[in-house]
């Protein structure tokens, strides 16, 4: 049995100064309000462009709140490979953002992207929850060249989720008692969750202790600019859908990911890389039916 310390809602990360240059504001309301959608964020990555800015660091950024969202598995009840309008709509999101300058085609973990969040990065959108921008945006929290409090946070083009940290018991341990212990100190002692917050920058796996950091005025993020992220993940927390996840999904994503870039570089045709992405699920899992 396993549990999370911490709520993975995600977010929307932008840089509050590019924000400014293109959007003419960077109130997280009114910033939300003008990404709220795919045909939004898509316009105003032609406005990133044309003032000389890329909307995202890698064509691979926003593929979770495609993912996220998927209305089919990966694989069906026919064990039959299928990939669902929504992660064809980021393939082509990804495949337009390449040819026209939008992003840079890179993989999100790599020096790449991340020194995009550097001061003098011109990336104006990054997308996370509260662990990425505490503990992955290194770049931007340098204290020489990094851009602490040039951030801030909205919900962007729909609600989505990322990852955790999960405490795991194995099963037959000697001390279930012990282990039971660990976990509800993790998540139900509000003293324990408190201290998450204030000190580690987690959106804990509490409600009562997020709501109390949420309502609160005085709280508030010093990377997010004072911005409170609690009352932003509380009610992405909301939205978040848990639906058609399989035990392929994770080898699926990278493998997609992996395989379409290079056809976004012009490494590879599309159907090139469609046929190296059918090949790696096969060489994973070979029972699979693949086109």
């Amino acid at each position: 049995k396993g549990v999370s310390f911490q709520c993975c809602p995600s977010a929307l990360i932008y840089r509050r100064s590019i924000a400014k240059d293109v959007l003419g504001t960077d109130d997280p309301a009114e910033v939300q309000a003008k990404l709220d959608s795919w045909e939004k964020f898509e316009a105003v990555a032609a406005d990133a462009k044309a003032k000389g800015y890329y909307m995202t660091s890698s064509e691979a950024e926003d593929y979770r709140v495609f993912s996220n969202n998927t209305s089919m598995p990966w694989v069906d009840e026919n064990n039959t490979l299928q990939i669902s309008p929504e992660i064809q709509a980021w393939m082509t999101q990804a495949k337009d953002f390449s040819d026209k300058g939008y992003t840079i085609n890179a993989d999100i973990w790599s020096d790449e992207c991340t020194a995009q969040q550097f001061g003098d990065g011109k990336t104006m959108c990054f997308f996370g929850p509260a662990w990425y921008f505490n503990f992955c945006m290194g770049n931007a929290q340098d204290p020489e060249k990094g851009c602490m409090g040039d951030w801030a946070i909205c919900e962007g083009p729909a609600a989505h989720y990322w990852g955790g940290t999960w405490l795991l018991a194995a099963a037959g341990s000697d001390n279930p008692t012990m282990l039971a212990d660990v976990m509800n100190t993790f998540i139900n002692d509000e003293d324990v969750c408190s201290k998450l917050v204030e000190n580690e920058a987690q959106f804990c796996n509490n409600q009562a202790v997020n709501a109390k950091y949420a309502e609160d005025p005085n709280f508030g993020s010093e990377f997010l600019g004072g911005q409170n992220p609690n009352a932003v993940f509380v009610e992405l927390a909301k939205n978040i859908k848990f639906e058609n996840h399989t035990i392929f999904d994770q080898h699926c994503t990278e493998k997609l990911q992996e395989n379409w870039r290079q056809y976004c570089q012009g490494e590879v045709t599309e159907d090139e890389a469609l046929a190296n992405f059918y090949k790696a699920i096969n060489e994973r899992f070979p029972d699979v039916v693949t086109p």
